[in-house]
C-alpha cells in the first residue's frame, strides 16, 4: 500500500474518533445534575449526551419534569408531565408528580383543584398509593379563606397512615393543622362548641411548650399550644364559660410568658374577669 493511501486511512480514522468525541461529550457550558440529564446554560434540558432518542419515553419526560420542579420551573414541569401522560395514560406516578407541581404554582399559592384531580387519578390507577393520599390531604386543607375540605383531608391522612403506619407520628402536625383550620372556620361560622372541640384536638396533638430558638426569643408558630389555649379561651368566653376561659388564658400565658401570643391572652382574660366581677384583675390584665 502506498504512503499516500496510508495517510488517507489515518486521516479517516482520526475523523471518526473526532466525530465520536462530539457525540459523547457534554454540551458546552453544561453541568451534570442528579437526574441523569444535562442541564444546558440556555435553560433547556436534554438526556445525557450520547443517549438521546428521536422520541422520548414517558419515564424520560418524568425525569425532566422532576428536574424542572427542582429548579422551580413548575409550568415547564407540568408540560413534561402532560407529555408523559400522553405517552403512558395509565402512569400513576406522572399524575402524582404533576399534582405536586400544580400545588406549587402561582408563587406557591397553588392550583389545588388541579392538584386534587391529579392525586385522585393517581389513586384510581394505584389504590394503595399512600403518598398520593397524603398529598391530596394537604391540597384539600390548603385553599385560603377556610374553604378547604377538612373532613376529606382528615380521611386522606387516615388512609395514608393505614397504608403506611410509620407515618403516624410524622403526620401529627398535618392533622393538627387541619383541626386548627377547622376550629377557626367554625369560630367564624359561630359554631363555638365545635371550635372548642377542634382546638382541644390540636392541643392533644402538639407539645405543650414553645420552642426557644435562642435565649429570650421564641419562634412564633400558630400551632404552639399557647396560641391554641388562647383561641379556645375566646370561644369559651363567647359561650359564657368565663371560668373555663380564664383557665385557658392562664395556661396560654404560662406557656408563653414573654412573647408573641400572651398580649391577646391578657386582654381576653381581662374581659372574662370583668364578666365575673373581678375588675381589679381585669384592670391589671389590660395594662
Amino acid at each position: 500500500m502506498s504512503e499516500k493511501s496510508n495517510l488517507k486511512l489515518i486521516a479517516a480514522a482520526l475523523g471518526a474518533i473526532f466525530a465520536v468525541s462530539l457525540v459523547v461529550s457534554p454540551a458546552p457550558n453544561a453541568s451534570d445534575n442528579s437526574f441523569g440529564m444535562t442541564e444546558l446554560s440556555k435553560g433547556g434540558y436534554m438526556i445525557a449526551a450520547g443517549t438521546a432518542k428521536p422520541e422520548w419515553d414517558a419515564e424520560t419526560y418524568i425525569r425532566q419534569g422532576e428536574a424542572k420542579s427542582h429548579e422551580g420551573d413548575y409550568e415547564g414541569a407540568i408540560a413534561d408531565f402532560d407529555r408523559a401522560i400522553e405517552l403512558k395514560p395509565e402512569f400513576a406516578e406522572a399524575y402524582y408528580k404533576r399534582g405536586n407541581a400544580k400545588s406549587n404554582l402561582f408563587d406557591f399559592e397553588g392550583d389545588y383543584e388541579g392538584a386534587i384531580a391529579d392525586y385522585s387519578q393517581a389513586i384510581e390507577l394505584k389504590p394503595e398509593f399512600a403518598e398520593a393520599y397524603y398529598k391530596r390531604g394537604i391540597a384539600k386543607s390548603s385553599p385560603p379563606d377556610f374553604e378547604g375540605d377538612y373532613e376529606g383531608a382528615i380521611a386522606d391522612y387516615n388512609r395514608a397512615i393505614e397504608l403506611n403506619p410509620d407515618w403516624a407520628i410524622e403526620l401529627k402536625r398535618e392533622f393538627a393543622e387541619v383541626y386548627y383550620e377547622w376550629g377557626i372556620a367554625k369560630s367564624n361560622l359561630g359554631d363555638y362548641e365545635g371550635a372548642i372541640a377542634d382546638f382541644s384536638r390540636v392541643i392533644e396533638l402538639i407539645p405543650e411548650r414553645a420552642i426557644e430558638i435562642k435565649p429570650g426569643y421564641v419562634e412564633p408558630d400558630y400551632l404552639e399550644a399557647s396560641y391554641l389555649y388562647s383561641w379556645r379561651g375566646r370561644a369559651k368566653s363567647v359561650l359564657g364559660d368565663y371560668e373555663g376561659a380564664i383557665a385557658d388564658f392562664d395556661r396560654a400565658i404560662e406557656l408563653d410568658p414573654n412573647g408573641f401570643f400572651n398580649t391577646e391572652a391578657h386582654y381576653y382574660r381581662g374581659v372574662a374577669e370583668s364578666k365575673l366581677g373581678d375588675h381589679k384583675s381585669a384592670e391589671a390584665d389590660r395594662k
